[in-house]
């Protein structure tokens, strides 16, 4: 990257998240964004949208200190070609957004070690984040920063669990519970995604022993706050099933749970979860659009705000039962934000030069605090309470 320029490739960038992440990173300082995906239409239509807004921005107090050109092209991850196209446009940065993941190689990561570039996705398909590792040696051989699972998971999940095991001798249980406002837009890869998981099985540990379950199953209700009330959940595949008791080994159980705001919607993808299950159908992506439809159709009920409930259970410093609940909020809709905070902050320290080479999942590598300083921004925030048992 030279000092005067880096050019960052989005991929899916008019996507869901793609579009929300351009908006953050047009205001890096001497950041030249191309938009890309399988549309060109759709990348030149945001594109100027995105050149209005700066347009405006510049005249306030907010000036952006850059105006280098918006770029758009058509770019295909699963054309024969990719590598080759990658090779022409020579970004920098490759941001993949294109998701789902469940069902993705790594082409793109391959291709960005092939033509020097650092790359950086949202991933949270739990065998696509945890293998990534495969790549490691490669990208340091070419000393280049990939990273996998910038995001909810294992992104910020991996930085609370980090701040907070600080106050256990011994950590002993982690428990993950998402749940998402109703009155937002979910993006048509976020719905292909559950699609994809729905009653699949997963191993996840369970008091010591590696215990089978499916997904959207296990039906319960959690409490996550005040300010989000008591939301239906059900148990879900994700990367922190798997990495976490890699890095804490005395973790007996590592449980991960998500669930819909209306109860309605979550309990129509559990009773179709079961399809899946008993195996009469492979998956429920034949579903996707619909339920999609129907998302949207029922957006109009439930409430803006989303929560995150982080469990932690173990023993104190002074080895008695200390029992800790962190819990996010997120108002005003802006829990669509959540997952793409994370990237932002890997993107900046690539820039930065704040990360050395190789390919990884995105577990450790900002803080707690990091978070907090861009989630401000937002009606974004979080509560921690402890007990002493």
């Amino acid at each position: 990257m030279n000092s005067q320029r880096c050019r960052i490739l989005l991929l899916g960038g008019y996507g869901h998240f793609g579009e929300k992440l351009s908006r953050m990173l047009i205001n890096i300082p001497h950041t030249q964004l191309i938009i890309s995906g399988r549309n060109l239409e759709q990348a030149n239509a945001h594109k100027e949208k995105l050149e209005k807004e700066r347009a405006c921005t510049a005249g306030s107090k907010n000036k952006i200190s850059h105006n280098l050109p918006i770029e758009t092209l058509r770019l295909d991850r699963v054309d024969e070609q990719f590598s080759a196209n990658l090779a022409k446009i020579q970004p920098d940065i490759l941001v993949h957004c294109a998701g789902p993941f469940q069902q993705q190689d790594y082409t793109v990561a391959k291709a960005c070690i092939d033509n020097n570039i650092h790359y950086v996705d949202i991933a949270d398909a739990r065998k696509y984040v945890s293998q990534f590792s495969i790549l490691d040696k490669e990208a340091k051989r070419k000393k280049l920063v990939l990273i996998t699972g910038a995001g909810t998971t294992p992104g910020l999940s991996s930085a609370v669990v980090d701040k907070y095991a600080l106050n256990f001798s011994t950590l002993r249980m982690v428990e993950f519970s998402i749940s998402s406002a109703n009155k937002i837009k979910r993006g048509q890869a976020s719905v292909d995604s559950l699609c994809l998981q729905a009653g699949k099985p997963f191993e996840h540990m369970n008091n010591g022993e590696l215990e089978v379950a499916y997904s959207w199953q296990k039906r319960h209700r959690e409490y996550f706050g005040d300010n989000v009330g008591v939301r239906w959940q059900s148990g879900c595949d994700a990367p922190d099933l798997e990495l976490l008791p890699l890095r804490y080994q005395k973790l007996s159980t590592v449980k991960f749970h998500s669930g819909f705001e209306l109860g309605l919607l979550h309990f129509l993808l559990w009773k179709l979860s079961w399809f899946v299950r008993s195996g009469i159908a492979s998956d429920l992506s034949k579903l996707s659009k619909p339920l999609e439809k129907l998302g949207t159709l029922l957006g109009q009920f439930g409430t803006s705000v989303g929560g995150i409930n982080i469990h932690l259970y173990g023993t104190d410093l002074e080895y008695q039962p200390l029992d800790m609940h962190w819990n996010l909020i997120a108002e005003s809709g802006h829990d669509e934000y959540i997952p793409i905070l994370p990237t932002y902050l890997v993107v900046k320290k690539i820039i930065n030069q704040e990360l050395s080479p190789g390919a990884r999942a995105c577990v450790s590598l900002f803080t707690l605090e990091e978070f907090d300083d861009i989630a401000d921004q937002w009606n974004i925030y979080h509560t921690l309470s402890e007990r002493h048992m």
